[in-house]
């Protein structure tokens, strides 16, 4: 499982001024050796660390994702797709 956090950092400090904002979790959920399917989860981080997202607020699949040879960063832009961000209503 990948999980991606969104923090801010005001003014570049660390410590007790960060605050994370969101939270992307990837989940290898099958496929082949070559292709990998992952369930996509976007929401807020929960309040226990032990946890990864409150609720979700959106949820997608990438499928056929080339493991052996595409970046990681190439699957967090799939999974981005995946949870359909900027819809009609601005969000």
């Amino acid at each position: 499982m990948l999980v991606i956090k969104v923090e801010l950092w005001p003014h570049g400090r660390g410590g007790d001024h960060v605050r994370q904002l969101g939270q992307l979790v990837i989940a290898n959920v099958g496929g082949t050796h070559e292709l990998g399917t992952y369930q996509v989860c976007i929401g807020y981080p929960h309040e226990d660390p032990h946890f990864t997202l409150r609720q979700p607020t959106r949820e997608g699949e990438v499928r056929g994702h080339k493991r052996l040879t595409a970046s990681v960063w190439t699957l967090v832009a799939k999974a981005l797709g995946a949870v359909e961000l900027g819809g009609s209503d601005g969000e």
